[in-house]
């Protein structure tokens, strides 16, 4: 189990802290590449 914990910014234009786990590593890299994408995001915190 892998899990990830990032920041971005809301609607409310205020950072938050959000985590998500994962099964694999490859699904943990796929959805790091939509982060990257998104307008709202602002940097990874950690993995583990």
């Amino acid at each position: 189990m892998k899990e990830l914990a990032w920041q971005e910014v809301n609607k409310k234009d205020a950072i938050v802290t959000k985590r998500k786990t994962f099964k694999t590593q490859e699904a943990m890299e796929k959805f790091i590449e939509k982060l990257y994408e998104k307008d709202n995001f602002c940097r990874i915190l950690s993995t583990r």
